[in-house]
């Protein structure tokens, strides 16, 4: 990723308020002041997206992503995508065409079969996807966990 004033630009691809993945990746970007969310598309329904931007201070709203990629992508360093499994796969790739490094929470795809187009598309345009998994630490993840832990082998 391309690091612009010593911190990086983000963008958010869903994850508006009214979702359980947005809130912790604002939280996570914010942890170490080397990550800024710049702008958003967090959810296809205006109001959501407008409550959004006003709850987490962020001016740059855009009622789609594509609208939203088009006019930052000179502006930001890499995009989170945190929108249902199924809108990955193409947002990704649109996202490595034009050479915007991707943030992707898991899984990546629905597909196996996918992965291997997804290599390619990375190693031709030479950006990369990082794909991490935040709700690991949320607490019904962590209960669930121990559970598991304590059963017999």
């Amino acid at each position: 990723m391309r690091q612009s004033s010593g911190v990086y630009k983000l963008a958010f691809i869903g994850g508006g308020i009214n979702s359980i993945a947005g809130y912790p990746h604002l939280l996570a970007s914010q942890l170490d002041n080397k990550f800024k969310v710049v702008a958003g598309a967090f959810s296809t329904q205006q109001e959501i997206n407008k409550q959004t931007g006003k709850a987490w201070e962020i001016d740059n709203i855009y009622d789609s992503w594509q609208d939203m990629v088009q006019k930052e992508k000179n502006n930001i360093d890499a995009v989170v995508i945190l929108t249902p499994t199924p809108l990955h796969y193409e947002m990704i790739t649109k996202l490595l065409d034009l050479n915007i490094p991707v943030i992707c929470e898991k899984p990546l795809v629905l597909n196996p079969w996918n992965l291997d187009g997804l290599e390619e598309i990375e190693n031709e345009s030479g950006k990369k996807i990082y794909n991490i998994l935040q709700l690991r630490h949320h607490p019904s993840i962590i209960a669930l966990k121990n559970k598991f832990d304590q059963l017999p082998d």
